[in-house]
C-alpha cells in the first residue's frame, strides 16, 4: 500500500499535505514526481476511487 511516509510530509488540512521531497537536479525531481503522481492514481484506481492532485515547487513557476 502506498504512504506518504516516505517523505517528509506534513498534513495542512483535511486531503492537503505538503511533502519535502530531496533530489540533486531538475531532471531526478521531476522524475521522482511523475513517478510519485503515477503511483498515487495507480493506488486509487486499484480502490475504485479517483485522485485530483495540484502539485508545485513552493517559491517557484515548477508545476507537475
Amino acid at each position: 500500500q502506498y504512504s506518504l511516509a516516505l517523505y517528509d510530509n506534513q498534513q495542512l488540512a483535511p486531503g492537503k499535505y505538503e511533502l519535502r521531497i530531496s533530489y540533486e537536479n531538475e531532471h531526478e525531481l521531476n522524475e521522482t514526481m511523475h513517478q510519485l503522481l503515477s503511483d498515487m492514481h495507480r493506488e486509487a484506481n486499484l480502490c475504485n476511487c479517483n485522485v485530483d492532485v495540484n502539485a508545485w515547487e513552493e517559491g517557484t513557476e515548477r508545476r507537475w
